[in-house]
């Protein structure tokens, strides 16, 4: 991915979202992770609950990105510098982390 697509990718939440469960980095979740019962909803922003066990849960769960505190666009920015072979020291200088 070229440095203007990333760009405007990392701008949209819901399309970084959407490209992160294209590629398979994120869950696309149609059951519960506890319980596994089907009757689950997003309640707020990137989170889902059951509402058979009413346990919630993070979009990130089950993720490379679990326990993550950085934004989706650091996130891409991020991934982008380790494909350009930069170490993880200088992605972090980078993204002023």
């Amino acid at each position: 991915m070229d440095v203007v697509s990333l760009s405007t990718l990392a701008s949209d939440r819901e399309k970084t979202v959407s490209y992160l469960r294209e590629k398979r980095l994120l869950v696309t979740y149609t059951r519960c992770s506890f319980c596994g019962s089907e009757h689950i909803g997003e309640v707020r922003r990137e989170k889902y609950k059951c509402y058979q066990c009413r346990k919630e849960w993070s979009i990130r769960r089950g993720s490379i990105f679990e326990g993550m505190k950085l934004s989706w666009e650091k996130i891409l920015w991020a991934m982008k510098l380790f494909e350009m072979e930069l170490t993880a020291h200088q992605a972090a200088l980078q993204l002023g982390m």
